[in-house]
């Protein structure tokens, strides 16, 4: 599922497309309702229930969100939870396996402040999780790739709790 997105210059898009398999491709979806146009927004797929989560961003105008949407392969639902993360932008949301979560790290709030705070969604609400020892803040360009490094490694032998691990960099052919 692709939400939203910009382009230049400042056109804010609120379209839905899904990713069928066929030689087509892309397959634009038509939902009666859909969450406003915005860039700078996350998207998780939810596996424990089966939905695509959408969270935050930055809505026409500059204007910071803290909206959470769910897609369920046919309709937009505004979940519209009692306690939601402060409005962010540039921030990451991942799902955790092991205990059936989609989590929300960081991003930049209205001030344009980097954020370190972590949320967990369990399908009505948001609850933030303290941690005694959190990465530094950071928004955008820095968080991101971090989180992209992670990848499962699934444990040796006997079953147990998934960890994640850095990933190796990919080795460059000899020139």
């Amino acid at each position: 599922v692709l939400f939203g997105g910009w382009t230049t210059p400042n056109t804010y898009h609120s379209d839905t497309w899904v990713w069928d398999g066929s030689p087509s491709g892309w397959v634009l979806q038509t939902p009666g309702a859909r969450p406003a146009a915005r860039r700078g927004h996350v998207m998780v797929y939810d596996d424990a229930r089966g939905r695509t989560v959408v969270c935050g961003g930055n809505l026409a105008g500059q204007v910071l969100n803290a909206d959470t949407w769910e897609w369920d392969g046919v309709r937009w639902a505004n979940r519209a939870p009692v306690l939601a993360p402060p409005v962010r932008t540039g921030h990451a949301m991942a799902f955790d396996l092991v205990r059936g979560k989609v989590l929300l790290f960081g991003g930049e709030d209205l001030l344009a402040q980097a954020r370190n705070d972590l949320w967990e969604w369990n399908g009505v609400n948001w609850a933030q999780v303290a941690t005694p020892l959190a990465p530094p803040a950071g928004a955008r360009g820095g968080r991101p790739r971090r989180l992209r490094r992670l990848r499962h490694r699934p444990p040796r032998g006997r079953p147990g709790p998934r960890r994640c691990a850095p990933r190796r960099p990919a080795r460059r052919p000899a020139t």
